[in-house]
């Protein structure tokens, strides 16, 4: 009897097989995350700015006088369209369909020198953008690359006045791969043919993107301001292939190349200090430190069969092992007794 109940649970674990991760996912083997920033003085081509003026109040009202106008004159992009931008981040119930790593930089130079001018002065932004790397050691002991994402400021015609005028600046994806998954991805197997049928869901990652600048600086009245936040930027991916064979895997990340990502930064205050100059201290501006975290998300769909097996397991043990049970019984029991 004992017997036949061990292989009822031998049977049950079979079933809860049916779990079996995708060969894509479950990389976390020795994980690495890195980060590198592309720092260049050459972010911005000062050349191909084009004049800016800005009227007095007298130009303004003679403008206005000449138009037959009363209202205030629109000058360049006065009038601009807000965004609305609501963040569904990844909140997965199941715990094992997800993970999450994050890595960061501290003490960085967002300028290649230092300024007489102001805390804000732009001159010599040397912060071009970063490279994010995640890597694993595969089944061969080899360093496999399991993502990697370039990212850089946005300097478009209509994001680079952003930057002089606002004191901020945006960001946008150059480029992003996808190969391989931390988190666990249900895997489909020809000889459990119940996992066949989301079978589209395979090998497929959800993923969101958080990236945070921050702060420390003084100013010139004296007053320090630590860890302050100076923006935010979120890139979400939904569906994203991790099999590199498939037709679509190449269609999908060359559609990601240029995309804007959501929320913006203002320029790093330089701190308020000084520079040596023919013999004496005279005021300046640093170059800027800053810091920069990356937060990663990632979820994959869970089965609906894989995932009813595992919730209700200790009931199909139960099942399989008193249906073995009785069969077991009525093989030792004599005809005559059934």
């Amino acid at each position: 009897m004992k017997r036949y109940r061990i292989i009822g649970f031998c049977l049950a674990a079979v079933v809860l097989s049916s779990c079996a991760a995708s060969k894509f996912s479950k990389k976390d083997k020795d994980e690495s995350v890195d980060l590198t920033i592309d720092q260049s003085s050459e972010v911005v081509n000062y050349a191909l700015l084009e004049r800016q003026q800005i009227p007095s109040l007298s130009a303004r009202i003679a403008k206005d006088r000449d138009r037959g106008l009363i209202t205030a004159a629109l000058i360049g992009q006065a009038v601009t369209a807000g965004s609305k931008a609501v963040k569904k981040l990844i909140d997965a119930e199941n715990k094992k369909y997800t993970a999450e790593y994050k890595s960061g930089l501290t003490n960085l130079f967002f300028y290649d020198q230092l300024s007489i001018k102001s805390a804000f002065d732009p001159i010599g932004m040397q912060f071009g953008g970063f490279t994010f790397v995640r890597t694993f050691t595969n089944k061969n002991g080899e360093t496999d690359t399991a993502i990697i994402a370039r990212f850089s400021i946005d300097t478009d015609s209509n994001s680079i006045y952003d930057i002089f005028n606002n004191s901020f600046f945006k960001l946008k994806l150059d480029s992003v791969e996808v190969r391989y998954a931390k988190a666990r991805v249900a895997g489909s197997r020809w000889y459990l043919p119940w996992t066949l049928f989301q079978k589209k869901h395979d090998e497929h990652l959800n993923l969101d993107f958080e990236i945070k600048f921050t702060t420390n600086y003084v100013n010139k009245q004296g007053n320090l301001f630590s860890s302050v936040e100076l923006g935010t930027f979120y890139l979400s991916l939904r569906n994203a292939p991790l099999n590199t064979t498939d037709t679509g895997y190449k269609v999908y990340y060359d559609k990601q190349k240029g995309k804007a990502l959501d929320g913006y930064s203002f320029l790093v205050p330089r701190s308020f200090g000084y520079y040596y100059h023919e013999g004496d201290f005279r005021e300046s501006y640093s170059k800027g430190l800053y810091n920069i975290l990356i937060n990663v998300k990632e979820s994959s769909k869970d089965k609906f069969v894989d995932k009813l097996i595992m919730s209700n397991s200790g009931q199909i043990v139960d099942q399989i092992s008193n249906t073995i049970n009785k069969g077991a019984d009525k093989i030792l029991t004599p005809p005559d007794e059934q």
